[in-house]
């Protein structure tokens, strides 16, 4: 499997609010890096790198956890400068 830039795929469980997000680090130098974090549920994956290599074990693990539906969207971070409080 594997996962294009400027993507992220989330997986979740059927029936369950557990959702982890696996997205490409937004650092070009670590162009192989990828990041996995827990959306919400009790799993607690925040920023885990794992190497581009070793996504589909991952996602092998993720399935037999339970995490068996899987979507890609479009990886839209939001801008700082739109963060930003106005004085």
């Amino acid at each position: 499997m594997y996962i294009e830039k400027g993507t992220k795929m989330i997986l979740s469980k059927p029936d369950s609010k557990s959702k982890i997000e696996i997205s490409w680090h937004i650092d070009p130098i670590l162009d192989n890096i990828m990041i996995v974090n827990s959306l919400s549920g009790a799993k607690s994956f925040k920023n885990a790198w794992i190497t581009e290599q070793d996504l589909p074990d991952w996602i092998e693990y993720l399935k037999n956890a339970g995490y068996t539906e899987t979507k890609t969207i479009d990886d839209v971070e939001s801008s700082k400068k739109n963060n930003k409080k106005k004085p």
